[in-house]
């Protein structure tokens, strides 16, 4: 399968927050930086005349700030094999407009490549001493994938490449091995589609669609960069610090690796749960919490204010605006709020949330991946209602897989 507009603008807004408000570029980064560099203005054959094309156009048209997410996220060959080019630089206009640039950042990237533009000849000679060395080493493969986000180096669009193996030790108790055997079978009727995923970048394309009826998973990368999470822990640890302000002393834990029905699922103390956060992340057990309500502050996205159907009989039922009218004190179901707090290798059974409304995630520390139905119909819905935890071969269409990272609004 190709390199899709899509898959690129993806890349782009985890590599921006990698290299953050400071164009955090470190001495690993260099070569890339020659080697691409080389890329832009090498035209000895029709591949290269190709890649030298798009990357000077990105130049142009884009910036050096666009060009360097570029050089240091991708490979020259994912730039050649690069679908529908005019729809890529489409979208990273709109992406730019919706979320622009700090000067700062343009003025330090323009700074950066200016040294190389001063020393053209001299720099493009050092990035083929670098291109032949690189090309010696084992396996031949130039990328460098810990300049890639977290999490992303790895992957095309929203399918991981890797094995989605549960690394807990050499406990292979058979709760550890039905987990496994069912991440395989899920991974195994997976596919990568575009089309069963719609992603929005601004809040024009998410209301547009919100506003229809939609049969797929709604995806904008970066959506806290638009709206900030106020008010809301930033960590496992900051939210666990904050709970017992309401009184809250335990949590329901889920821990399909233990040996015992008691210890599958119980209630655990506030400090025990912060003692096992702290731990490294290897020696911790898989750990769920899916049972936490916000009652810190309401962060239901407005765009789903707008459309929720819940909400909006809720308000009717009201009856009045006015502030003197007495309205009984009882909690909106659309407001019905959980954090979902996890551990290394935890894993949630397949469900379908009810209610009637909509469910929004938001990613706010780490990274979870979701799989999802490739089409979401009635027919789906029944089916994940009735077997949903046990049988993913039962969804003859299949499924596709979305990591949120933080930020992200699914």
């Amino acid at each position: 399968m190709g390199f899709t507009p899509d898959d690129l603008l993806d890349i782009l807004v985890h590599q921006r927050k990698t290299l953050g408000e400071n164009l955090s570029l470190q001495t690993k980064h260099d070569q890339h930086l020659l080697k691409f560099y080389l890329h832009t203005y090498n035209q000895s054959t029709p591949d290269s005349r190709r890649v030298s094309f798009r990357l000077q156009c990105i130049r142009k048209q884009l910036g050096d700030y666009i060009w360097i997410l570029v050089a240091t996220s991708v490979t020259s060959t994912q730039i050649s094999r690069l679908q529908n080019f005019e729809e890529f630089l489409k979208k990273i206009n709109s992406w730019i407009r919706n979320d622009p640039i700090p000067k700062t950042l343009d003025e330090k990237a323009e700074q950066r490549l200016q040294v190389f533009d001063n020393n053209r000849d001299s720099t493009l000679a050092n990035a083929k001493l670098i291109g032949k060395r690189l090309s010696r080493c084992k396996g031949r493969e130039w990328k460098d994938k810990r300049l890639f986000p977290s999490g992303v180096g790895s992957r095309v669009a929203d399918t991981l490449t890797s094995d989605p193996s549960i690394e807990i030790g050499t406990n292979a108790n058979q709760g550890v091995q039905d987990k496994q055997g069912f991440l395989r079978s899920i991974e195994a009727v997976c596919q990568v589609d575009e089309g069963s995923i719609i992603r929005v970048t601004c809040d024009e394309e998410l209301n547009k669609v919100l506003a229809q009826r939609f049969m797929a998973a709604i995806l904008w990368r970066g959506y806290t960069q638009h709206y900030p999470l106020h008010g809301i822990p930033s960590s496992p640890l900051d939210l666990l610090q904050e709970l017992p302000q309401y009184n809250i002393e335990q949590l329901d834990v889920y821990n399909y690796a233990a040996t015992t029905e008691k210890e599958i699922n119980y209630k655990e103390d506030l400090d025990k749960i912060v003692e096992h956060f702290k731990a490294p992340g290897e020696s911790r057990p898989p750990w769920n919490f899916l049972d936490i309500r916000n009652q810190i502050l309401s962060r239901v996205p407005v765009h789903v204010n707008r459309v929720d159907l819940l909400r909006l009989a809720r308000r009717r039922q009201a009856g009045s605006a006015s502030k003197s009218c007495q309205q009984p004190l009882q909690q909106d179901y659309a407001d019905h709020e959980f954090f979902l707090l996890s551990s290394r290798n935890s894993v949630s059974p397949l469900h379908v949330d009810t209610a009637g409304q909509l469910t929004y995630i938001i990613g706010i520390s780490g990274r979870k991946v979701w799989y999802l139905p490739r089409k979401l119909t009635s027919e789906t819905y029944e089916i994940l209602a009735t077997l949903g935890s046990h049988i993913p071969e039962t969804y003859c269409d299949g499924w596709i897989k979305i990591e949120i990272m933080p930020g992200d609004l699914l």
